[in-house]
Formats: C-alpha cells, structure tokens, sequence
C-alpha cells in the first residue's frame, strides 16, 4: 500500500506541472483533483461525539421502553393500573372490609311418637328457633378488618414491587432498542466509510487502466470497499429485522453521552433487602395477623323462640330471647409464639441469602463495566492522536497543496473512522452493562444510577470548560506561522481568547488583520497586546493613534498592556516612582479604550505591593498574574486569591514545565483549589513546540 501512495504522490505533483499537457497526464490530474474534493468535503462534513451528549436522552435510554411487546407490560403505563393478581387482591381486600360478622341463624326440632321413655315428660312436639348474631372478634367486625388491612398491605407491596418485576420483563425489549441505537450510529460512519472508499476504488480502477495503479493494488482497495460494505450491510439488516419484530425505531438520531455508575448509590442498595416502606407493611401484617382478635370469639344476638305445646292449653309458647357467647382458646404456648413473630420481623429486617448472590452478581458486573471503559479511554486517546494527524494534513491543503497528499490524509481519515466505530460499540456494551445492573439491583432508579462523564480533550476542558482561557501570540509567531495554521491550532485545542501582539512590522501587521478576520469567524475573542515599556514615560494615545491605524477595532475585544518597569535595573530604588507612572498609564490607556468601546488588560508580576495591584484593578478589566518560575500552588493562591476573582487570569509558562501534561495538571490543581476568571498560556510557540515533542515521542 506504501507504493501505491507513493505512486499517486508523484502523480499529484505531476499534475500541477504546467509543462505536462498530453492527455494522460490531464486525465490523472482530474482524477487527482477529485481525490482533493472528496478531501475537502469529508474533512469539513466528517463529526462525531463520543462523550457529549443530554444525560437525560441517556437515561431514558435505560429506564424507558419505547413501544409494547405483546404479553409484556409496559414500564411507562400509568401506575394506576392494575394487574390481574392486584385486582384480585383489592377485591379480597373490599369483600373482607364488608363483612362485619352479620348473620342469621334458625333451628326446627319435631320430636316423634313417644316409645320407650314414654315417662320422660316431653313438653313439645316441635320447636322453632330464629336469632340474629354478630361476631364481633374471630372470624367477624375487628378480625375482617385486619384482614383486610393485610389484604391492602399486600396490595400496596406488590405495587411497589411492580417496577422492579417490569425490569425483568422489559430488559429484553430495552437490550435490543439500545443495540438499535447504538447500531444507527455505527451505520452513519459507515456510511461515509463506503462512500469514501467507493471513490478510491472507482479513481483506482481508472488509473489500472491507464497502467498508473497495479492490478495488485486495484484488488486490495476492491476488497477493502467490499468489507466496508459487508458490515453496513450486516448492521442495516440486523436494524430492519428489530423495528419489524419489536417495533423499534429512532425519529432523529441521538447522541447518548459517555455514563459511569453512581458507585455510592449502588453500594447502598446493595445491602438493603427491601425499601423501608415495604418492610414496615410486611411487619405490620405479621402484626396483624397475630393480633388476639382472631383467637378469641366474642358474639352477641337475638332470637324468636317458638314452641308446640304437647298438652298445654294454650297449645304453643313464644318469646324473644338476648345473650353473648364468649369462646377462648386454652394456650399454653405463647412465648414460642412471641418467638416465632420475632424470628419473622428479623428475617425482614436482615440481609438474605439472596440478597448476598445479587451483591455478587452486581459486584462482577461492576467490575467488566470499568474494563469497558477503560477500554474506551485508551481508544479514545488513540483517536486524538490521529485527530492531530488529520489537523496536520488540513493545514498543509491550506498552506502548501503541492506537499498535500490526499491519499494519505483519506487513509488517516478511514483510520479514525474504525476507531469510531470501535468505540460506538464499546459505548454500547457498557449501556448494556448498565442495563443489567439497574436490572438486577435491586429498587434502583436510573436518574441516579448513572452520572455523564467526560474525557480529557484538550487545554480548555481540562482548566476550566466556562473559563475564558487565553494564550499568548508573539509577532515573531505572526511573521513565522500561516493565520491558517494559527487559526486551526486555536480551534483544535480549543482557547477562546488570544492575546495578540501589535506592532507596526508591515509583514507582522498583514498577517494580524487576516488572524483577526479568521478568528472573528470562528467565535474567538481577540485581544491586542502593547509591549513597549517607554510608554511608562508617557505618550501612549500618541503612539496608539499612530499603532492603531488600519485596525477595526469592532472585531478587537480588549487592548492589553504588557509593559512592565520592574525589568529595569534601578526598579528597587524607585518603585514607587515606576508605580506611580504606572498607574498614570493605566489611567491613560482606559480612557483611550472608553474611546473605542473595548475593555483593558493588563500582564503584572505578583510581587507588585497589595495596595498598588488593587489600584490596578480599580481601572482595568483584566489582570493577568506571570506566575513565572515560582508555580507552587499555594504560592500562587496566596499572592493572588484576594483579589476580585471576576477580573483575576493566572498566566502560565511552559518554560516552568517538562511537559504540556505538568502544564495541564498545575492548571487543574489551581482551578480546583482557587476561583479564578481564566488562564493564560506563555507562549504559541512554545506550547506548540510541547505538542511536537510529543507526537515525535
């Protein structure tokens, strides 16, 4: 593959050679030219997130279920409806609740001819007996009220528990919509890989016509395209097969942003058995249902007694009669009973051995979700390596197109698009790690099993991603560096503010005005730096209205001072007059910028008396602190913090580190330990030249 890169190289220059007019050579260089054009249209088009993305859409992902498979209840029905062993249960509840122990009794006696016994003096021939009676305890009013207590207890426990049963039912609906969504993304870089790859292989095939390309080569790009269009089809399949059977589907697409697991919460559930709320209905139904009312048997009535007199004038007898029976059992036995009720409450109140299998079961899961991402973090770094690679080929199209090859750079291209496909399906795995934890754990809620994450990209996002950080650009970098590969280094770290250097170099001066231009469109703040320091004796809006002539001064935000009179060598023996210049300056130099509606800024040591820095911040709107060779963190909070944090930037040097990494980390200790406004970084130059040295590593 080397050669053939090699070949369509030396084919690329060759076709800019004016010289070279036979058809051919014409026919190569448009077929080259449209390797450029896919170039560019890819590199511009081409955007993926793995990390960002509303937390919100990720969670529903897990704990919603889009549609209904038949048979299976659906997790975002109503919680008013009820199942079918829940209806039975409020029924049994309502029957028991009104029956409060009523009931009728009645008795019929016909004695026969006397025979043997005849002198046993028999009053009756036959008796009636009607009463009404109400048990007011065992089996009547205050036992069928308990009872139905119990009933609505279990009810409301089930109810409760109902959730959790859905989980189990939805995790194969909510497993196969994530691989769904996961799946729609992968078939989106997929389809720009296919349509890359179709390009290459249809110039390939061209140029093994004119001989420009060996069969060799025309076969591996064949194959390679095929391979490509192998999985898309396989990935598109697989999706049409699961909106057919399970009714899943995707408006719009979505991008779910990077989770991790709410250890803490998850550990807590892990040794719960059951939400308080559940355990105390359990134990209040044992408690009802050991309650002596349904033991002792307490039932009053009334009844109409009627009598057919054998030989009695009136011939029958009738009256109405009252009374109470009383029944109590004879229980030897009623501390094993007490036993037993508190063996039960503490069966509800203690860890289980299923409860134990669950911790197990979750505390494995845990372990492959971090190895997944794990997985993804290293991957993810890979990707920025060759994000640079890429920045690196944008930049030369823009600068020098005869070096620019466009082979390479949609190789490199096709590269980041496997690692993101890569790490799209890693990302789906570790949903679906997360899927069976909230499965199995026990009561847990989504919302507050997961938290978004996010990887360390660049300068911005590791200081402080709502910080205005800035960096500053020497005009020995205008006149050295292209306003494109400026712009692009800006984008791709990304800093929202630069710190220009002005000065009257004609060459300097044309590069800043096509700097400020590019950087206006790209959102950038742009601030104009004077370093002279003789305007300490002053002078300054004479030399600013002759410096800033030609300068839109709508596109510039701020002007910023970087003079400094403590260079000097007779600084110690008069500080207080180079103070007073100072502040004479500054006052000078704010209403220039009144004037022409920007704010003003300033580059002070640290070691400036307390009351002249706060005289500073009185005037200007920007301080930035040189915390130069002394970067102790605590120095720095010491000598800066008590000052306004809305006006405070701290202004880093590479030369006080080995590495961008220790220059990132220093800036994380402070934002962690201190507020601030912003940072800055010393210098262009010098942090790109950190960035070198390590891709060449």
């Amino acid at each position: 593959m080397r050669k053939y890169t090699t070949l369509f190289f030396l084919l690329q220059l060759l076709s800019h050679n004016l010289f070279s007019q036979n058809s051919s050579t014409q026919e190569v260089s448009s077929y080259i030219q449209t390797l450029y054009d896919t170039w560019d249209s890819a590199y511009s088009n081409y955007s993926i997130s793995h990390t960002q993305g509303d937390s919100a859409s990720g969670v529903n992902l897990i704990a919603n279920t889009p549609s209904t498979i038949q048979g299976v209840p659906n997790e975002n029905s109503s919680n008013e409806e009820l199942s079918m062993d829940q209806r039975i249960l409020l029924e049994e509840a309502n029957v028991l609740k009104g029956n409060i122990g009523l009931g009728v009794t009645a008795a019929y006696a016909y004695n026969l001819d006397p025979g043997i016994g005849y002198n046993d003096n028999l009053f009756y021939d036959q008796k009636l007996r009607v009463g009404v009676g109400m048990d007011v305890l065992k089996n009547g009013y205050f036992s069928n009220r308990n009872k139905a207590q119990v009933k609505y207890n279990e009810l409301e426990i089930s109810r409760s528990q109902a959730p959790q049963d859905q989980k189990q039912l939805q995790r194969y609906l909510k497993w196969h919509n994530i691989i769904y969504q996961f799946n729609l993304k992968k078939i989106e870089v997929l389809k720009t890989r296919e349509a890359l790859a179709a390009t290459r292989v249809d110039i390939a095939s061209k140029l093994n016509h004119l001989k420009y390309v060996s069969q060799e080569d025309l076969i591996t790009t064949i194959s390679s395209h095929a391979e490509v269009t192998s999985m898309l089809q396989i990935y598109e399949s697989y999706n049409e097969q699961l909106s057919s059977e399970l009714s899943v589907q995707a408006e719009t697409q979505t991008d779910y942003p990077l989770l991790d697991i709410d250890y803490s919460y998850s550990y807590k559930l892990m040794s719960m058995v059951e939400p308080d709320s559940i355990t105390q209905l359990m134990i209040e139904n044992l408690e009802l249902q050991d309650k002596a009312v349904h033991d002792f048997r307490l039932r009053p009535y009334v009844a109409y007694n009627f009598f057919d007199l054998v030989s009695t004038n009136p011939d029958y007898r009738s009256y109405v009669s009252v009374g109470v029976t009383l029944a109590a059992p004879l229980n030897f036995n009623g501390g094993n009973k007490s036993n037993l009720r508190e063996a039960k409450t503490q069966a509800l109140l203690n860890p289980s051995t299923k409860n134990t299998e669950i911790q197990e079961d979750i505390l494995s899961q845990f372990y492959e979700f971090r190895y997944k991402l794990k997985q993804f973090s290293s991957l993810y770094h890979k990707r920025r390596m060759y994000q640079e690679l890429l920045r690196k080929e944008q930049v030369r199209r823009d600068i020098s197109p005869l070096t620019f090859n466009p082979i390479s750079a949609l190789t490199t291209l096709d590269n980041i698009m496997k690692i993101d496909i890569e790490l799209i399906d890693l990302k789906q795995q570790m949903y679906l790690k997360i899927l069976n934890i909230y499965t199995d754990l026990p009561y847990s809620e989504a919302n507050h099993l997961v938290k978004p994450i996010t990887m360390n990209n660049d300068v911005k996002q590791e200081i402080a991603l709502n910080h205005k950080n800035s960096i500053y650009i020497w005009s020995s970098s205008l006149k050295k560096y292209d306003s494109k590969v400026i712009s692009h280094y800006i984008e791709l770290n990304p800093f929202n503010r630069v710190t220009v250097s002005l000065n009257q170099n004609p060459e300097a001066r044309t590069k800043l005005n096509t700097l400020i231009d590019v950087l206006n469109e790209k959102n950038v703040e742009v601030e104009l730096m004077i370093g002279k320091n003789t305007l300490i004796n002053g002078g300054f809006t004479d030399y600013m209205n002759t410096l800033g002539k030609g300068i839109d001064w709508s596109k510039i935000s701020a002007l910023h001072l970087d003079v400094e009179p403590h260079t000097n060598k007779d600084w110690h023996e008069n500080k207080s007059s180079y103070l007073t210049k100072y502040h004479a300056l500054l006052a000078e130099a704010s209403t220039y910028c009144q004037a022409h509606n920007i704010a003003l800024g300033v580059s002070i040591p640290t070691h400036y008396p307390e009351a002249d820095i706060r005289k500073i911040f009185d005037v200007v709107d920007r301080v930035y602190f040189m915390c130069y060779e002394n970067v102790k963190t605590d120095y720095i909070i010491r000598k800066t913090s008590i000052y306004p944090t809305e006006k405070t930037y701290i202004a880093l040097r590479t030369n006080d580190f080995n590495n961008r990494l220790e220059l990132e980390n220093k800036a994380i200790e402070l934002n962690t330990s201190m507020k601030v406004a912003g940072f800055v970084i010393h210098d262009f130059e010098s942090l790109l030249q950190f960035d070198n040295s390590s891709i060449n590593k």
